[in-house]
């Protein structure tokens, strides 16, 4: 009866599998959602855009007790009534957050990953693949990067790109390269983060489901998708996200009840305009 439906790329199945605390529900009344996901060949979806398999789907759902995996395909009318209710409901209380969904990592996972002890940790989803219209110039970021060691000198920086370019931010032993690591474990390096800096991808419901201050670059992508303006970037990609007191936009914003891109383009960023975003928030451990 309980159903989630997934689809598109890793952080859309992150946010429909965030979008309501099934795991608080299944530890305290056992209630299990069943998860249906949509092929990515019957979506119309952009060349460059990552899109993982359906078993990408079906795996994580196996890591979490609270959903079973219903298979591929869509929703029934039936079941797209019921859910309306249902969601209609739990909006009351869900509608501004984010839930863990409880992935779980096996404990060849857990070993294998990095070390989370520093005094302050900072993620950069740098954003090398994917996308055009999030791609940012890779100098930019490495000045980032320079920036990050000089003005947070107990900071360690982890890097959230399997991108190979991406390995040239990793300067010295205070920079940790993240590129190797599956998505659950770097899932689980969001979650344990003080500051995640990214290109409006999926690091942000992680980030968002455990607290996490974040800044978010997000430039106009309707170049990409005609549908992704500014109203529906700001409603679904950034819901129970953006208004957040720790969570800095740059790019976008809503006045007057209406959301507006301030980012034409990624290439019109600077280096200076991330740190400064950072800075803004006075980040600390938030052990």
């Amino acid at each position: 009866m309980l159903l989630i439906q997934t689809w598109g790329g890793i952080g859309d199945i992150l946010r429909e599998l965030s979008a309501l605390p099934h795991a608080a529900l299944h530890r305290r009344l056992g209630l299990r959602w069943k998860v249906l996901h949509i092929p990515p060949e019957s979506l119309p979806l952009h060349p460059g855009a990552l899109v993982p398999a359906a078993d990408f789907a079906r795996q994580l759902v196996a890591r979490c007790p609270s959903l079973v995996w219903g298979g591929e395909g869509n929703w029934s009318n039936k079941d797209k009534a019921y859910q309306r209710i249902f969601r209609f409901l739990a909006a009351r209380f869900t509608v501004s957050s984010l839930f863990a969904p409880g992935i779980r990592l096996t404990d060849e996972e857990q070993a294998g990953l990095p070390a989370m002890d520093s005094a302050l940790k900072i993620g950069l989803q740098t954003h090398l693949l994917g996308l055009p219209s999030k791609q940012w110039d890779s100098a930019k970021w490495a000045t980032v990067v320079q920036g990050c060691l000089t003005v947070y000198p107990q900071a360690t920086l982890y890097i959230l790109d399997p991108a190979e370019q991406a390995q040239e931010f990793a300067i010295n032993e205070r920079v940790i390269w993240c590129g190797r690591l599956n998505i659950p474990q770097a899932v689980r390096v969001v979650e344990q983060l003080d500051l995640l800096v990214s290109i409006d991808s999926w690091a942000k419901y992680p980030a968002a489901w455990a607290g996490v201050p974040q800044v978010i670059i997000v430039p106009d992508q309707t170049s990409d998708y005609r549908e992704l303006d500014a109203e529906a970037v700001w409603t679904h990609s950034l819901r129970g996200i953006a208004g957040k007191p720790k969570v800095k936009l740059i790019g976008l914003e809503k006045t007057a009840g209406t959301a507006r891109y301030t980012l034409d383009q990624i290439s019109d960023l600077s280096s200076e305009d991330v740190l400064k975003a950072m800075s803004g928030l006075r980040v600390t451990s938030r052990e």
